[in-house]
């Protein structure tokens, strides 16, 4: 069961330059896990807009909840998953706009541009997904999401006016080849300029084991401690997932 044979952490902080400005912290993580399933989402919100936290935070636990819902449903390793995923994130998203009474461009561009980077994994099949800029750790491998032209990523509630956006496919493969997937929002930029803390965070227990680890880790990073490196000048988000052998 997956809940036995996998172990997960997150943490978010705001960055330096949101605290200097008194801003919120503009990301959010939901990770869950489940006897047939684990999922972890890790949002941004959109930097220009005037309360993009609120889009992070709740298109962070849509995605897991439909993630949740749908999966037993699909094949997860086709483009149909992912189709539908959108589908019915978005349309959670038009019902809760609608309830509002506000109009769908208006809600769009204050609230809900976030970008989205999740895994979703189940006993036979591990799945990153992304919509818009970000990171992915899968075992050994690095994927760099991102930058987009104009500093404008494909934000999944795009979809609401019209527009062709959605989750893609970042790596796929069997669940039995997996030992750890890192997750992170494009603030965890500043973890790579002189040594991979993406790969050390799936390396080391401690950051699965105590729920507050990565958090505590990314805080004093943000403080620019001397004995962490450089400062952590953006909101950074990290969700980390390890599959334990032999359980």
């Amino acid at each position: 069961m997956l809940h036995k044979q996998t172990r997960a952490g997150a943490g978010t902080i705001r960055g330096a330059h949101h605290s200097l400005r008194g801003q919120n912290n503009q990301d959010a993580f939901v990770h869950w896990r489940g006897p047939e399933l684990a999922v972890g989402v890790v949002c941004d919100g959109c930097g220009s807009a005037p309360a993009s936290e609120v889009g992070a935070q709740v298109l962070a636990h849509v995605v897991a909840h439909q993630a949740r819902n749908l999966a037993p449903e699909y094949d997860i390793a086709t483009s149909a998953f992912l189709d539908g995923l959108s589908e019915a994130v978005c349309a959670r998203l038009r019902a809760a706009v609608d309830g509002l009474g506000l109009p769908l461009e208006y809600c769009v561009h204050s609230w809900l541009l976030a970008t989205v980077v999740g895994y979703l994994v189940t006993p036979k099949t591990t799945l990153i997904f992304a919509a818009g800029d970000g990171y992915a750790r899968v075992n050994d491998t690095l994927h760099v999401l991102g930058p987009f032209a104009d500093n404008a990523p494909p934000y999944l509630a795009y979809r609401l006016l019209g527009n062709q956006t959605g989750l893609s496919a970042v790596a796929c493969l069997p669940t039995a080849q997996l030992h750890t997937v890192v997750i992170a929002s494009d603030g965890a930029s500043e973890l790579l300029v002189d040594t991979n803390e993406l790969a050390l965070f799936g390396e080391q227990p401690r950051f699965v084991d105590h729920p507050d680890a990565l958090r505590r880790y990314l805080y004093q990073r943000a403080r620019g401690d001397g004995r962490y490196g450089q400062r952590l000048h953006d909101d950074t988000t990290v969700a980390v997932l390890r599959r334990m052998e032999g359980e």
